[in-house]
């Protein structure tokens, strides 16, 4: 095949019509890698059209779209990464979904229609990548396994914008370094938590609640309530009211919708949240995100003590972020760390949970353990707020967590 064919291609492109070709491609393979490995391995005319991604049927709205690369791959997808692909959705789905009472949306993997929902709540769901409108969310480097660089993950965003139809708009977080690609014609809109098109202000947290007011450039909405109040869903938020006022949702239904929206399991899902203890379920699995976890939660329990239960997720990641999740991490009063969760990757020598441990901030706790000993190490400790993390199967051990800090 053509050398300049195949550079012309996108990643994800290129990494389809390896898997339609029979070609085995490397995990951390770069650009130029595959390049190499296709131009080596394909014969000189072939059907390149195969490559190249489908055009499903255009839809009114849609949330953040799912990671092109994850579903290039999705007949190996797991229930873990398939939450990742729509970690975002919900909360769009919420709020220009609103039915009159709100909708409460809860369980991510019950994306079924409701009596009085908008159809536009199953479009956000579904998040299709030739949507008309959308909201990006920042662009972290990550699933370097499958990208290769940083610059073929931000290489696929950019490809995302350019499937923008006519007479939609792209909703971009102010300040991140991607550049989008889009239609001419198209609105383009930034939005950010203190600053952009779409912005908070007047921020009131305090007592486990959060407020704001939502400022778009032709409307305000004083006196919003977070139902999930935590300080990361503000700028979550925001981007969630852009996408719903851009597509005629009503002012008063947006703060309805917001009100009512009750998270999705694993995204700061609360389990216990009395006077004695407070225990959450967190999905961030990245550095950043973890970060923005733990900064959310010390805003909110400024004077007790936050102790994190970590599995990292991913031997790659684990290599290449080791530090950045040793310094998120180090935010914590206390870390207990658990072995890396695979998922689809064989071990890789010397990358091992140690990396992270080692490299937290002198002076914080700090223990590592087998996964199966996670329960036998809480009952004997002292528990005032504790979150688990990571996109693994730490949330099979949430329910008898629950019971020990229960019956206390």
């Amino acid at each position: 095949m053509q050398n300049a064919q195949l550079q012309a291609m996108t990643v994800v492109q290129l990494r389809k019509l390896a898997k339609e070709n029979g070609v085995k491609l490397s995990a951390g393979i770069d650009k130029s890698g595959i390049v190499a490995r296709l131009s080596e391995a394909l014969p000189d005319e072939p059907d390149v059209q195969t490559a190249a991604p489908e055009q499903p049927e255009t839809p009114q709205v849609a949330a953040p779209a799912p990671q092109p690369a994850l579903e290039a791959e999705k007949e190996e997808e797991t229930p873990a990464e398939t939450q990742e692909r729509l970690q975002e959705a919900p909360l769009s789905a919420d709020v220009t979904a609103v039915s009159p009472g709100g909708s409460g949306f809860r369980a991510w993997n019950n994306p079924q229609e409701q009596g009085g929902f908008r159809p536009v709540y199953r479009q956000a769901w579904q998040a299709r990548s030739t949507s008309r409108e959308n909201a990006r969310a920042p662009a972290w480097p990550d699933h370097l396994d499958i990208y290769g660089t940083e610059e073929a993950y931000l290489e696929s965003f950019r490809h995302y914008t350019t499937l923008i139809q006519p007479g939609g708009a792209l909703i971009i977080r102010k300040g991140i370094s991607l550049q989008p690609k889009v239609q001419p014609g198209l609105r383009v809109y930034n939005y950010s938590r203190d600053e952009g098109d779409f912005h908070a202000e007047n921020i009131r947290i305090g007592n486990g609640e959060i407020f704001i007011d939502f400022v778009a450039p032709d409307t305000r909405i004083n006196d919003i309530q977070l139902g999930i109040p935590v300080s990361i869903n503000i700028e979550n938020g925001v981007a969630a009211m852009a996408l719903a006022h851009l597509n005629g949702v009503t002012d008063e239904e947006i703060k309805k919708g917001m009100a009512s929206f009750r998270g999705v399991d694993r995204r700061f899902d609360f389990k216990i949240k009395n006077d004695r203890v407070v225990f959450l379920s967190d999905y961030a699995h990245h550095p950043s995100e973890i970060k923005q976890s733990v900064l959310s939660m010390r805003e909110l329990y400024k004077d007790k003590k936050i102790t994190a239960i970590f599995q990292p997720h991913l031997y790659t990641r684990t290599r290449d972020f080791y530090q950045d999740f040793a310094d998120s991490l180090s935010l914590l009063d206390e870390v207990i760390l658990v072995d890396i969760y695979p998922a689809r990757e064989a071990p890789i020598p010397g990358i091992t949970s140690k990396l992270i441990y080692d490299n937290l901030r002198p002076g914080i706790e700090k223990s590592m353990c087998k996964k199966e000993d996670i329960l036998n190490i809480l009952k004997d400790k002292n528990i005032e707020v504790l979150i688990t993390l990571g996109a693994g199967d730490i949330d099979n051990y949430v329910p008898e967590i629950c019971k020990i800090l229960e019956n206390r």
